[in-house]
């Protein structure tokens, strides 16, 4: 007789555990036991959602906003983002080519879901951020890794020529990136996409941490950079980065009319749509809060240029200079021994002995790292990197 386990079906059994719930989980349990941890691990922004924010919210409550929306979102809020790309960077788009979604990630899983299956490859830069593998996997279709760390964590044109093959139907990008930090030039986008008009793939731009870019550093979305710009591209984004709304789970994809009518469906027969109240609350967000955006980016360059200059004290430690969202990424290849040899093992270690939570690089790709969150005030981020420096000279010995 079969177990439970052997009668599940082959695409969940298929997925990756995740190394990062098994760290969240010890730090749980550690600061169950009185432990004070840093915890340098979250990928959210630690400010409150704009007052305004909540206000629009609770309002939308008490006029009775809380029943099913169209699939593809309430029309005000689809206007409020195709007036965003209008008069951030100048696009022009229609109503009809925004779906939105719970959260940026279902929008990369109904476009993934849309555009690939069986048979079919997804080029994916690593690092990378952790979904993205495992969604691919969902529709039966193969990731095909481009590992960038030696060409500054940037996909060039030669690597990505050399990965397409007549299986690759799409190509997933993320700028600024999840972990890196790092950013895109446009001159490079425009490589890139000249590559996937000549090759006939299409590309999904993650650009949810758009806001978040540092030293007068200008990203244009992908979008700007095509003649069409609805062809080929699709850009997904959301509220959760910027305005500081993870918990809502709103986020919208940007894609032509074929792209996003058959992506609806998915989510017609998944989620039906999005939250009504969190679709208030991000139209808000987008009409309202464009202060609050401005305060949180000084704030997180300020303690960027602190986690860069508290880092470059440790000897054997390398990174990407951050440019945009609010991760570092650091090499502790230098600091592997007998005793620990992979960056689980060094996650686990910093939390167990030093009190200070930060992700393992293989939840990205890249065993030789660790990500940090600089998600903490400055207080913190001090003291937690005082230990993490203090635990790999422990390492060292």
């Amino acid at each position: 007789m079969k177990t439970i386990r052997e009668k599940l079906s082959r695409r969940v059994k298929e997925l990756s555990d995740s190394v990062t719930l098994k760290i969240n989980a010890k730090t749980k349990l550690l600061e169950s036991q009185g432990k004070e941890i840093i915890n340098l691990s979250a990928g959210q922004p630690d400010f409150d959602t704009p007052e305004i924010v909540k206000i629009k919210a609770k309002d939308a409550i008490d006029k009775g906003y809380t029943k099913y929306t169209p699939v593809s979102g309430i029309k005000p809020l689809k206007m409020a983002v195709t007036k965003r790309y209008r008069e951030k960077y100048g696009i022009e788009l229609s109503d009809d080519s925004v779906l939105i979604t719970s959260g940026a990630k279902q929008a990369i899983f109904n476009i993934v879901e849309t555009l690939s299956g069986p048979g079919d490859e997804v080029i994916i830069p690593s690092p990378y951020w952790l979904s993205y593998p495992e969604i691919v996997k969902l529709s039966f279709a193969k990731p095909v890794f481009v590992d960038t760390s030696k060409t500054k964590f940037l996909l060039t044109p030669e690597n990505l020529k050399r990965a397409i093959t007549e299986k690759t139907k799409l190509l997933i990008l993320n700028s600024p990136c999840n972990p890196t930090g790092i950013v895109y030039p446009s001159s490079l986008l425009e490589e890139i996409i000249s590559i996937i008009k000549e090759r006939n793939i299409f590309c999904i731009s993650d650009e949810i941490y758009d806001e978040l870019i540092y030293n007068n550093k200008k990203q244009k979305t992908m979008l700007s950079l095509v003649n069409s710009p609805l062809d080929e591209i699709i850009v997904v984004n959301g509220v959760s980065k910027a305005f500081s709304m993870t918990g809502w789970r709103l986020g919208y994809a940007i894609a032509s009319q074929p792209i996003i009518k058959e992506a609806s469906k998915i989510q017609a027969h998944t989620t039906s749509c999005a939250s009504s109240i969190s679709q208030y609350a991000a139209l808000s967000a987008l009409e309202d809060a464009e202060p609050f955006i401005k305060m949180m980016r000084r704030e997180f360059d300020e303690r960027r240029k602190l986690v860069i200059k508290l880092f470059s004290t440790i000897e054997g430690i390398s990174f990407p200079e951050p440019e945009g969202a609010f991760y570092l990424f650091f090499n502790i290849n230098k600091f592997y021994n007998q005793r620990i040899k992979t960056s689980v093992e060094m996650a686990e270690y910093l939390l167990e002995n030093w009190n200070v939570a930060v992700v393992p690089g293989a939840a990205f790709g890249d065993d030789r790292y660790l990500r940090l969150s600089y998600t903490l005030p400055i207080k913190n981020l001090e003291e937690g990197i005082r230990r993490i420096k203090n635990g790999l000279l422990d390492v060292r010995g």
